[in-house]
């Protein structure tokens, strides 16, 4: 995939085919355009506001990047520049293209923002939206899902680690289900602050770090629906 860079008067633009496909500009990184064109569909807040809109017949999804823990206190948004190609946006674009060449459930990349602060910048990210998908976190919370679907979960872990892709965030908030299909399928998320990497020696770590994050969920819920089982199961889909 092709990245296109357009210089603006304050901001660059990263373009994927895609986004120019669907028109896609400037004016789609402001929430308030897009609330004014009656686009959004849906608002979410996390760590910051995410915007879920339309257009044409496709739905996208705005992120700003937001920093976390205690230098967020300092600066919540901005990140020091060096080059474009190290930016967040564009890395998590690339990533996300070289998932999908390998055949793994992610997000399909659309467009990136970055603005410029003197040596510091901001930014934001367009992907498109996973259809009638639910995150794995709900549906745990109140009810289980069968060891099929544990499969498929270690299935798709695997593959994307067989594209020697390291995910930093990998948890239970960041795998969806989509109910368009029966089995759903399974989806991966938030490739912000990803990287590939050589070798295999950092796999089982970040395997772990998924276990890790049940775990952290069952300790706050006595009635979250996860056991061993569950991992065993999704050992078998990733061990395939």
């Amino acid at each position: 995939m092709t990245i296109q860079v357009t210089e603006l008067n304050k901001s660059t633009l990263l373009l994927t085919p895609s986004a120019e496909a669907l028109g896609l500009c400037d004016d789609h990184f402001d929430n308030d355009f897009l609330k004014r064109k009656k686009l959004i569909t849906q608002i979410a807040k996390g760590r910051g506001i995410v915007y879920f809109f339309t257009l044409g017949n496709t739905e996208l999804v705005l992120r700003h990047y937001k920093r976390g823990g205690l230098v967020a206190k300092v600066s919540n948004d901005s990140f020091i520049f060096t080059r474009i190609s190290h930016t967040r946006c564009y890395e998590e674009l690339s990533v996300l293209q070289h998932l999908r060449d390998k055949k793994v459930n992610v997000p399909k990349p659309i467009a990136g923002k970055i603005t410029r602060k003197g040596l510091f910048y901001s930014a934001d990210i367009i992907t498109e939206v996973i259809s009638n998908a639910v995150e794995l976190n709900e549906i745990l919370l109140s009810e289980g899902v069968v060891a099929a679907t544990w499969q498929a979960i270690g299935l798709q872990i695997k593959k994307m680690h067989n594209a020697q892709v390291y995910h930093g965030d990998i948890n239970v908030k960041n795998i969806l289900l989509s109910r368009q299909t029966t089995p759903p399928s399974i989806h991966l998320l938030d490739f912000d602050k990803c990287a590939i990497k050589r070798g295999d020696d950092w796999k089982n770590a970040n395997l772990l770090r998924f276990k890790r994050s049940l775990l952290k969920q069952v300790s706050k819920s006595p009635h979250y629906h996860y056991r061993q089982r569950d991992w065993d199961a999704l050992l078998a889909g990733y061990n395939k």
